[in-house]
């Protein structure tokens, strides 16, 4: 049986990497539906009708992706809360990567190296969720060790996905609730 997954995130990369994680989560048959906002305002103003699109569209599963950024943890989950809340797909997420879902991709240091076939090697970071801003320090982190090569853009992030593996991502404690919501659809 195939389970129809609609996925709210800030840009289209985003939703290609949830699926490349959701892939690599499941082996359920899934099929993804998905909107993109400009950032996060966007997605706080237009979920719940973007929700309601995604449930006609045969979705019975909806992942709501907004990056932490410079937000208060609480504040955020309190405005996702409001918007599941009333949703009309019951089986539902608010996934907030801190601060960034490039985070997520820094916990996978090997990842980052081999997809992007790095010249140096990557070194590890013990705590990617502390990083402050993480797609600068992705962006530098590329620049550096492949010798002003690649010139990092969100492009690149389902990449860096596709080589990500789930045991290094399960370091970052956003990450989990999304796995664990993942492995019950």
């Amino acid at each position: 049986m195939t389970t129809y997954v609609g996925v709210i995130a800030e840009d289209k990369t985003d939703i290609a990497v949830f699926e490349i994680l959701m892939r690599k989560i499941t082996n359920k048959k899934i099929v993804i539906r998905g909107f993109a906002g400009r950032g996060g305002g966007e997605i706080i103003k237009k979920a719940s009708s973007w929700i309601d699109v995604l449930k006609h569209q045969g979705c019975s599963v909806v992942i709501l992706a907004h990056d932490l950024d410079e937000q208060r943890l609480t504040d955020l989950k309190g405005s996702l809360a409001k918007i599941l809340q009333v949703c009309s797909i019951k089986r539902n997420i608010a996934v907030i990567p801190v601060k960034e879902v490039e985070a997520w991709f820094l916990a996978d240091h090997k990842a980052i190296q081999e997809s992007l076939k790095l010249r140096e090697n990557v070194n590890k970071i013990a705590s990617p969720e502390t990083v402050n801003r993480p797609k600068e320090k992705l962006r530098d982190l590329i620049w550096i060790k492949s010798r002003k090569i690649i010139s990092y853009t969100t492009g690149l992030n389902p990449r860096i996905a596709q080589a990500c593996t789930i045991p290094k991502l399960m370091k970052c404690e956003s990450f989990v609730p999304f796995y664990k919501f993942v492995k019950n659809i």
